[in-house]
């Protein structure tokens, strides 16, 4: 899963259509793709990292 994958799934499952406005919904998508990078490490992860552990 890249960084990019992942903001539009966040926007999606919000119900926002970031293109409707890029002006106003780009920094949001750098800041949310900016977040994914340091808590993940990388610009793209293997998709079982995301995993929620309810142990």
């Amino acid at each position: 899963m890249t960084a990019e994958q992942f903001v539009e799934w966040l926007f999606q499952a919000e119900g926002v259509d970031p293109s409707s406005d890029p002006a106003k919904w780009s920094k949001h998508k750098d800041g949310l793709r900016e977040a994914f990078v340091r808590h993940l490490g990388a610009d793209l992860v293997d998709a079982s990292a995301l995993k929620w552990d309810v142990g």
